[in-house]
């Protein structure tokens, strides 16, 4: 507490303000302080004025109940007024000062100052901070607390070197709980193993089972549990859910949740399973599952093309007219269309490729008899018998009219004289046309009559080329001309053009176009009238070619006259497709469901035989069918020849390292440009015994205090093993284990008999762990173990009489070295803890009296 003393003589007095000596005070007391205690401060409290009537009040200013505890004390020396700020007396006050209450109030102290004529107040801020004293003991929380730790945790030892409390000294504590639970480390994580159906059907049972999963963990106790199963990845819709066999087992059921669509998902589902276990933290694995979906039948073909065309009446047999087209979003034989004209055709008037869908004329169309033509067509799929789906399209075709019918005469015989000169007029006819337009004939001579009844010559077909046979690429565009042949009368000798439309000729390919991949365009324009009319007639392309489904076309080329008797001329020519890289090489795989490769190898296999062999298939020939093998991408492990796919192993694996390995092999023809195809190659690597367990250090070393109790723990070695399903034991080896006790299964270290510094300072010695295998794998680690010594000086030597003093007397001259008394004390501490030793500390006979300090003789 600060004491302010002023000392002051008055000389001179300047002008005052009645101003406090500052605006704002800090003060501190301590809490709990008694009755009439004065706050300290490091500055006094005043103001400075020659009025006599000065009179203090404090104000609270945030209430805390300040107002009942302090007061304001004046005290006036010279022309200084001081404040003195105290706890109110009797127990209430003092009993209110708390700290962990309210740790500090705030007043507003006010200065009233009064002289004859008026009344002067004046402020300052009072701001008492209460300082904390030791009243309370420490409290915890809670009465309990639990404290889990892993059974790795390292035991540490902690010496508290200050000050100790001696029995009897004053101090305030609390008591608590602290339950520790000792939790086994989670050092696996779960182990998927899988069997599954090669594929699923879609549109599938619902609640069938695609996969069974063996799921287990090598931990012990709830480490070992499997808390959950999911699919976190490859399946949106949630169209699989898991399901445990039962209770506690180790199996879970991959089911259908969702009808499956193979249209939506073509390419199947890759699911990712992950699998926890129920350790803290908890260890995830997971699997990556490819479900393939076989594909239904229950798609129907959906045609998609124009359904209305038109042709024109004169075309000649075998022309074709028009593709209908459908498409089928299902795969394989469901997803193959065959085409039927069902109504529609009733007199045979035209023929359908079934593959392709293209509609030949197949006889003499007429549009005088049926100018509008609605085939009813269908489209079915190849599925199996029973389940095939078939959608119906009706087409119209319109038959254009050509000029192709000769007059009909009203009168049929004429009278002629015999000896009637050429060119002499023996009559008039009129007609009607069978498209019932009526012509009136123009006077016929009889030598033209006779000329426009006749068809003398036939046709005839010359190729400019003067070969047979073509080549043409597969990939030609539709519309390509790939040759061309020039159509004519063949007049002989002496013979005469054909009048009318015994001199008309057109064209068809009558055989081998079964598939419609060709058709004639004619070039009118291209004609010769000087010595015989010629036309020209270009063969093209009219649907794509495919060099993989026909290499070789055999066409047989007909013309045709149009006036009876009707004569025509036939010529066979070749085409040959050749070949262009559009394939690209597909691989080969054991099943048709199957869409990678999956490999078992053992970590121990050695670089040696191939470990598999890639095949594929390229429908293209030559060069564009040869095919060479790499990886995708760089492997360290696996190399793949190029020419025979045989894929080896060049390093030897580790399954610890790493359990499987995903790449792709890629598979490239020499085609230019060259067609690449990719395959996904899943190597998972097998275990083998072929580590030993490790431990988690070779070497630990602890320090355990002599009064350790027998049965106390020790430490707790551990050893992991790296391979699978592998259980490990624990033994000791060599050295001082005659005290200890090991759990061979946990690798806990126990004291079995009481330590013993001064007898046995360390010990040293060995534990093995062993695997379980046929042909165990072991390895060992150390232990050093120092016994530490504990201080065993509890009790304070005490001398063996009641009173605090020895009465002594001696007479005078006696001899150095007299035997005047004995003191003795006794220390019940054992060893040298025990033993007492004397020493004259003070007094007036100091150096006229010696004390043995061994045996207590003075």
């Amino acid at each position: 507490m600060f004491v302010f003393i002023v000392l002051s003589t008055l000389l001179f007095i300047p002008s005052l303000s009645y101003d406090f000596s500052q605006p704002i005070y800090h003060l501190k007391i301590q809490e709990n302080a008694g009755p009439k205690t004065y706050c300290e401060s490091d500055r006094k409290i005043f103001i400075q004025t020659l009025e006599d009537d000065v009179d203090f009040k404090l104000v609270e200013e945030e209430v805390h109940g300040g107002s009942e505890i302090f007061k304001v004390e004046k005290r006036k020396i010279g022309v200084y007024h001081c404040a003195l700020i105290r706890t109110k007396g009797g127990t209430t006050s003092s009993s209110s000062l708390n700290r962990e209450r309210t740790d500090s109030y705030i007043f507003s102290l006010q200065a009233i100052i009064r002289s004859q004529h008026q009344e002067t107040i004046t402020t300052a801020k009072i701001v008492i901070t209460v300082e904390d004293v030791d009243d309370h003991p420490p409290y915890f929380l809670n009465p309990s607390f639990e404290v889990n730790i892993f059974e790795s945790t390292p035991v540490v030892l902690i010496d508290d070197r200050g000050q100790k409390n001696y029995p009897g000294a004053s101090h305030t504590s609390s008591s608590h709980t602290l339950i520790f639970r000792v939790q086994q480390n989670n050092t696996e994580g779960p182990i998927i193993t899988l069997t599954h159906l090669p594929a699923v059907i879609e549109q599938g049972l619902q609640g069938s089972i695609y996969a069974i999963l063996k799921i287990f963990d090598n931990d012990k106790g709830k480490n070992g549990e499997i808390k959950s199963v999911k699919i976190v990845a490859g399946d949106p819709l949630l169209h699989f859910v898991f399901e445990r066999s039962d209770k506690d087992s180790v199996l879970w059921n991959l089911k259908i949740a969702r009808s499956l669509d193979r249209e939506d998902m073509p390419d199947g589902y890759n699911l990712t399973i992950v699998a926890s276990d129920n350790g803290n933290p908890s260890k995830e694995s997971s699997y990556n599952l490819l479900v393939h979906v076989i594909d239904t039948n229950d798609n129907k073909p959906v045609f998609f093309q124009d359904l209305i065309h038109e042709c024109s009446e004169i075309l000649p047999p075998l022309t074709p007219l028009f593709q209908a087209q459908a498409k089928d979003r299902d795969i394989g034989k469901n997803s193959e269309i065959r085409y039927e004209i069902v109504s529609g055709d009733w007199n045979n008037e035209f023929w359908m490729n079934s593959v392709n869908g293209w509609v030949f004329k197949a006889s003499h169309l007429s549009s005088a008899l049926s100018s509008k033509y609605y085939l009813n067509i269908s489209a079915t799929d190849q599925a199996n018998f029973g389940s095939q789906q078939t959608e119906f399209a009706k087409y119209t075709l319109l038959v254009t009219d050509e000029n192709n019918h000769a007059p009909v005469t009203t009168k049929t015989s004429f009278a002629v004289d015999e000896d009637v000169v050429v060119g002499s007029i023996f009559g008039s006819l009129s007609s009607e046309k069978k498209q019932n337009e009526t012509d009136l004939l123009n006077k016929y001579r009889l030598s033209d009559f006779k000329r426009c009844c006749e068809n003398n010559n036939k046709p005839r077909i010359e190729i400019a080329e003067k070969r047979d046979t073509f080549e043409v690429n597969e990939n030609v565009a539709v519309g390509t001309t790939i040759f061309s042949f020039h159509m004519s009368e063949y007049i002989p000798s002496g013979g005469e053009m054909d009048k009318g439309f015994a001199s008309m000729l057109t064209a068809s390919i009558t055989k081998g176009n079964e598939d419609a991949c060709f058709n004639l365009s004619f070039d009118n324009s291209v004609t010769f009238t000087d010595p015989n009319p010629t036309t020209l007639v270009d063969v093209k392309v009219l649907s794509p070619l495919d060099r993989e489904n026909k290499d070789l076309y055999s066409l047989t080329l007909t013309a045709y006259d149009l006036s009876p008797p009707y004569h025509n001329y036939s010529i066979e020519v070749f085409v040959k497709v050749l070949d262009e890289n559009d394939n690209y090489p597909m691989f080969i795989f054991s099943n048709m469901q199957q869409k990678s490769y999956l490999l078992d190898i053992k970590e121990n296999y050695l670089p040696t035989d191939p470990v598999l062999q890639v095949k594929t298939l390229d429908l293209d020939s030559d060069e564009n069918a040869r095919v060479s093998y790499k990886l995708a991408v760089y492997n360290e492990f696996f190399s793949i020849e190029e020419s025979t796919g045989h894929l080896r192993l060049v390093k030897q694996l580790d399954r610890e390292q790493q359990q499987s390995h995903v790449f792709k092999v890629e598979a490239s023809d020499h085609g230019s440009p060259s067609l690449k195809s990719h395959a996904v190659v899943n190597v998972t690597v097998t275990d083998v015994n072929d580590n030993a367990p490790e431990f988690y250090s070779s070497f630990y070393k602890l320090r355990v205090p002599e009064d350790y109790p027998e049965g106390a723990f020790i430490v707790q070695v551990k050893a992991n093993d790296a391979d699978v399903a592998n259980e490990v034991t624990y033994s000791f080896g060599f050295g001082d284990h005659h005290m200890l006790k090991l759990d061979s299964e946990t690798g806990v270290i126990l004291l079995s008999k009481s330590l013993d510094y001064e007898s046995q300072k360390v010990l040293n010695l060995s534990v093995i762990a062993r695997d379980s295998a046929a042909e165990p794998l072991s390895s060992s680690a150390n232990v050093v173990i120092e016994i530490t010594d504990v201080d065993e000086n509890v009790y304070a030597p005490e001398f063996q009489n009641e009173s605090q003093y020895v009465l002594a007397s001696v007479a005078e001259n006696q001899p150095v070295g007299h035997l005047v008394t004995r003191v003795f004390a006794v220390d019940y501490d054992r060893g040298v803890d025990g033993y007492v030793r004397y020493a004259i500390v003070g007094g007036d006979g100091y150096g006229r009296f010696s004390l043995n300090p061994i045996t207590g003789e003075f």
